[in-house]
């Protein structure tokens, strides 16, 4: 039996102020919507599905999570 030790980290965003970051050329940040499911299921599956969580939690480990 393996055992992994799990760190969370949290932050209120709603009572912190902060600067826009400088983003590279060709990116931007776009609010949230439904249309982007897809992407970003792809996005977070290419991210975790090598890493050690994918071997503890199954939504790390398959496209459809």
């Amino acid at each position: 039996m393996e055992t992994f030790q799990r760190y969370r980290m949290e932050i209120d965003l709603r009572r912190r102020s902060y600067t826009p970051p400088v983003l590279p050329e060709g990116y931007f940040i776009e609010k949230w919507s439904p249309t982007l499911v897809d992407a970003h299921a792809t996005a977070h599956y290419m991210s975790f599905r090598d890493e050690i969580d994918a071997r503890l939690f199954e939504n790390f480990r398959t496209y459809k999570g």
